[in-house]
């Protein structure tokens, strides 16, 4: 599906930061920290959502996605996001990025289906 996006002047703009960790064989420490420390950082301004993902096939893989919505997003990551991934170094290799959504003409491509 095409949909218009009707964000109206700009006024706030949704962007996505990703945390991702590879763990060097901590096991089952990590993953009750990092929960319980998503968990205290929902109630940060502008955070819409946080969520944690263990990757399918590398039991050490996490990844963490923080969901902002402000005015402005900002190319280097947010203060929690640049806190987080200094935290997580101390378990491994650490990649934080962050992303903004593309449109063409204000048209933004989303699928609606949901797979059986």
């Amino acid at each position: 599906m095409v949909e218009q996006n009707t964000e109206q002047g700009g006024n706030t703009m949704e962007w996505l930061e990703i945390i991702k960790v590879r763990a060097a064989g901590v096991g089952e420490g990590m993953n009750t920290e990092l929960l319980q420390q998503v968990e205290e950082i929902l109630e940060s301004p502008g955070l819409t959502k946080a969520r944690v993902y263990a990757h399918a096939s590398v039991n050490n893989d996490l990844m963490i996605t923080l969901t902002w919505i402000t005015d402005s997003p900002r190319p280097w990551g947010s203060d929690l996001g640049h806190s987080l991934s200094q935290e997580f170094k101390r378990y491994g290799l650490v990649d934080h990025s962050v992303w903004t959504e593309r449109s063409h003409n204000g048209l933004i491509v989303q699928n609606t289906e949901k797979s059986a």
